[in-house]
């Protein structure tokens, strides 16, 4: 049987300008977000449709892989709906997501 990965996220192995970077994106994030829904194993979250933000949002989803590698991403854009991000996972991961990334 294999360990899972831990929840928790790894920050401390970006050096001062990838964490600068990651603040900043996280801070358009919070801006730019217009809806937030529940999803069975995570949430998704509705942006702007915009291009900077969707280009935004790729960004952060590189660095957030690296601090942490158990959330899977999706980042959709269609016509009716705008970008949706969407971050799930294992059973746990729902409840991480609302405690520390949607603060």
């Amino acid at each position: 049987m294999t360990n899972p990965v831990p929840l928790a996220c790894a920050l401390a192995g970006f050096d001062a300008a990838t964490a600068r970077r990651y603040q900043e994106l996280r801070a358009a994030m919070r801006t730019a977000a217009v809806a937030r829904q529940e999803l069975p194993d995570g949430y998704g979250i509705r942006f702007m449709p915009d291009p900077l933000v969707f280009t935004q949002l790729a960004e952060w989803i590189t660095l957030e892989r690296v601090c942490c590698p158990f959330l899977a991403f999706a980042l959709e854009w269609s016509a009716p709906d705008g970008v949706w991000l969407k971050l799930t996972g294992a059973p746990d991961v729902k409840r991480f997501v609302g405690e520390r990334l949607l603060e």
